[in-house]
């Protein structure tokens, strides 16, 4: 366990990767000013890859597309609710419903036959972020090349590895 606690500002700067993973929870809080995450440039990717996603603010949630599209896709269905009113789309139909009034407003209705439109659903494959150790010279920080070793662990089993160039070992 890593614990570090500071009254101040902490700063940890990277100019090229940096990699968190943890075997079972990270968890980030922000007591005051709340949680920004920026990236200059390229995507940004959140993933639930085995099990449910959820976001809840007490106030309002916000999503914007400065210059694309917003397209909200999923494999069963869609539901928007508020007030007892809802929208739900899903087996190839829209429904909608709402506990007084249905008011729609446009210059025109139109009704054409029926259409519908494939979106990709993202499938799964089990993430690997496992690390390639690396064995190097304490004394020199240079790597260990063609070296044959073993790794105990905490529960009494023992894996036997072999260094290959530039000191890497392939769990």
């Amino acid at each position: 366990m890593i614990s570090t606690a500071i009254s101040t500002k902490t700063a940890y700067i990277e100019c090229r990767l940096t990699l968190v993973a943890a075997g079972e929870r990270i968890s980030l809080f922000a007591q005051k000013l709340g949680i920004k995450l920026f990236a200059s440039k390229g995507r940004v990717e959140i993933e639930a890859q085995g099990d449910a996603m959820g976001l809840a603010a007490l106030k309002d949630i916000t999503v914007n597309s400065h210059e694309g599209k917003v397209i909200i896709s999923a494999k069963q269905e869609i539901l928007l609710v508020s007030g007892g009113g809802y929208i739900r789309i899903g087996n190839g139909q829209v429904e909608s419903g709402a506990p007084n009034h249905i008011i729609q407003r446009a210059t025109a209705w139109q009704k054409f036959g029926g259409q519908s439109v494939s979106q990709t659903v993202q499938q799964w494959q089990t993430a690997n972020y496992a690390v390639t150790p690396k064995a190097v010279r304490a004394y020199k920080v240079s790597p260990l090349d063609r070296q044959n070793m073993q790794f105990h662990a905490e529960d009494g089993g023992v894996q036997a590895l072999s260094t290959i160039q530039n000191g890497k070992t392939p769990l």
